[in-house]
């Protein structure tokens, strides 16, 4: 997952392999508990199910982000914000200006926030491996 697949999300691609290992773990766990428990059997099909969907959930979020018309829509929205002040009479002079230029700047930041968390995996804001990372690590304390 870390080596191959980040560096997959990180590019808005996807791993084939992943697809196959996770249907063949599914596959091999379901058939072990269909003998041994059906309710464990059920259990486990609908935590994989959860599996499937989280990794839907990341590939899209690599791939697709925000729709460009959302992004757009967010810039023309803010520009006019920002314009409308000074149409309807906004006060002339240094400190109204200084106020107005406080203001677009609020929302460039908002924009560019947007725009770098539009791809978690690929953008200077991103989603790393680290927490995964740890959550391998500590996985044996929790067997025992």
């Amino acid at each position: 997952m870390i080596d191959d697949e980040w560096g997959r999300l990180e590019k808005g691609t996807v791993s084939g392999r992943a697809w196959a290992e996770l249907d063949a773990t599914r596959s091999r766990t379901i058939a072990a508990l269909t003998a041994v428990d059906d309710r464990s059997a059920k259990n486990l099909d609908a935590a994989i199910q959860i599996v499937y969907t989280e990794r839907r959930v990341r590939l899209a979020a690599a791939k697709e982000g925000i729709a460009p018309v959302l992004i757009y829509a967010l810039m023309a929205t803010a520009t006019v914000a920002v314009l409308f002040l000074p149409l309807m009479g906004w006060p002339h002079g240094v400190r109204p200006s200084i106020g107005l230029g406080l203001i677009a700047g609020l929302f460039a930041a908002g924009i560019w926030l947007v725009l770098q968390l539009n791809h978690p995996y690929g953008n200077g804001i991103h989603v790393s491996p680290d927490a995964f990372r740890d959550a391998i690590a500590r996985y044996p304390s929790l067997a025992g």
